[in-house]
């Protein structure tokens, strides 16, 4: 028996080698299910992607016409895998979990790359997610994004959301994939998230430092799609925030008009710092904290209720939250904030917040919403 593989197609441009039209004898051993070097070199690295059609164990279609094979490491990459459920990340205080059919591996972004035409990146949410940014909940649907120059080809496949664009984008290459500079990608991004979604995904930008405030202001400042959203969104976002969770509690606090102080350092009778609050209610004791999963693991349940113990006996008033709360309950919070500054706790001061959820993607409207925008530009 012969198969007859198309591999990657020759795109200099990308890095990836040119590769002919091979058959390969598919031996007994191949027959029950190993793989010909035409697949796999003889050191396991996988080889491709294939453009035609394959039918052959182990691979996926990646698109029409395009099939990738397995999954490989990050070469050099500091972060984890794209590939992870539970990715921790660098500086937070809590692991990060993305939900497993969002995850797109690199092997399979690897493969888009074999239709792109010169100049093109991958941008948006694409790009954000390969960096490790916070996402926000997207549907299962959602393409992956590239920008093209507006004189090249365009690619038109299912699952690929493609943005021209009249002058080059910037991009670098990185684990060999062309990704769009941190603020373009999030000036993409700001043509479809809602503020909310915004913030948080620029929030995961700036405390992973792959982004300054500066550079930002200045992608907003262009006379280009997404940059009044993005200007919107930038006085809400803080790098301080160490995860997705924080940074809502926070919006949530502020949107209310209450003052709060990020990363709030608590020292004791010696000076010495004992810890960091997520926030500090400011002119008085209380401090906001939000629980995110990691939390319910029974060796941290104990260590957050000793500090919590350390804290009440030093004067401050820990108050933890969990996600359902701050989307769901948030008059909750606003009560125990109100108190603490000794005021009358008005709901109408929610206002403003509910109606960030209700367009963000947290609610199955903000949803919708998005999916109607991307469809709409694509």
């Amino acid at each position: 028996m012969v198969v007859c593989d198309r591999l990657s197609i020759h795109t200099p441009h990308l890095g990836i080698p040119k590769v002919g039209i091979v058959a390969v004898p598919l031996s007994p051993e191949a027959e029950t299910g190993r793989v010909g070097e035409a697949a796999e070199g003889l050191d396991g690295a996988v080889v491709g992607p294939i453009r035609g059609r394959i039918r052959r164990r182990g691979w996926r279609r990646v698109s029409h016409g395009l099939y990738a094979r397995g999954t490989v490491p990050r070469p050099g990459s500091t972060r984890q895998p794209v590939t992870s459920v539970r990715t921790g990340r660098r500086g937070m205080s809590e692991s990060y979990v993305r939900s497993p059919h969002r995850a797109r591996d690199l092997v399979e972004l690897l493969a888009w790359c074999a239709v792109l035409p010169p100049g093109a990146a991958f941008t948006h949410l694409t790009a954000a997610e390969h960096r490790g940014w916070w996402l926000p909940r997207l549907p299962r649907d959602v393409p992956v994004f590239v920008s093209v120059p507006d004189k090249g080809t365009r690619p038109r496949r299912a699952g690929l959301h493609v943005t021209r664009h009249s002058a080059k984008v910037q991009s670098r290459l990185i684990d060999g994939l062309p990704l769009a500079d941190p603020a373009e990608v999030l000036l993409a991004a700001a043509c479809h998230l809602g503020l909310l979604d915004l913030v948080v995904l620029g929030d995961g930008a700036l405390h992973l430092g792959d982004v300054t405030v500066e550079e930002l202001a200045m992608a907003a400042s262009r006379r280009r799609r997404g940059a009044p959203a993005l200007r919107a969104a930038l006085p809400w976002m803080d790098g301080r925030s160490e995860s997705p969770g924080e940074t809502l509690l926070r919006l949530l606090h502020s949107t209310c008009r209450v003052q709060v102080e990020v990363q709030a350092p608590i020292r004791d009778e010696y000076d010495q710092l004992i810890a960091r609050a997520d926030l500090r209610i400011v002119g008085t004791g209380r401090l906001a904290e939000y629980d995110g999963a990691h939390h319910r693991d029974a060796g941290q349940y104990e260590r957050d209720r000793e500090r919590d113990r350390r804290l009440q006996a030093l004067g401050w008033s820990p108050y933890s939250y969990s996600a359902i709360t701050v989307l769901r309950q948030p008059h909750l919070i606003l009560r125990d904030a109100d108190g603490a500054l000794g005021r009358a706790s008005d709901p109408d001061r929610l206002e403003t917040w509910l109606q960030l959820v209700q367009e963000s993607t947290y609610t199955p409207a903000g949803l919708g919403m998005l999916r109607k925008r991307l469809k709409r530009d694509n």
